[in-house]
């Protein structure tokens, strides 16, 4: 299993931990819960995307789309816990973000921009006109 797809079972684990608990997580703001599906939604759509480059949009938004609603429906079985289909459209608005800032990470690299962070230095030739080609 690669670095990248651990990382997708990494985001998803702890999306299904926070959202399954028996109890809600400690407030501190208001909106809180709507805030937590947003980033918990965004990092999995991005790692998904990051990890499946060839994965269309529309497959990412829907997966997510089945982890909120299975979350939904677990939360039906907790008592303390309650499910909403607020939280499932946070969770879209988190992927359609996470998905998006992906897909433009990507094609900026595809492009020929920043490589992102797998690029290490001393990978590859040295840039032209470089001390290392005299």
């Amino acid at each position: 299993m690669s670095t990248k797809s651990v990382s997708v079972v990494i985001v998803l684990t702890a999306l299904l931990l926070a959202g399954l608990s028996a109890h809600p997580l400690p407030k501190f703001i208001a909106q809180q819960d709507m805030l937590e599906h947003v980033v918990g939604f965004l990092a999995f759509a991005l790692s998904l995307q990051v990890a499946f480059p060839r994965l269309r949009f529309l497959a990412v938004l829907a997966a997510c789309l089945l982890v909120a609603v299975l979350i939904e429906f677990g939360q039906l079985l907790l008592p303390l816990r309650t499910a909403s289909a607020t939280d499932v459209l946070a969770g879209i608005l988190g992927a359609l973000l996470g998905g998006g800032l992906a897909r433009w990470w990507l094609a900026r690299g595809s492009r020929g921009g920043d490589p992102g962070p797998s690029a290490v230095a001393g990978d590859g030739p040295p840039p032209a006109g470089s001390t290392a080609d005299k």
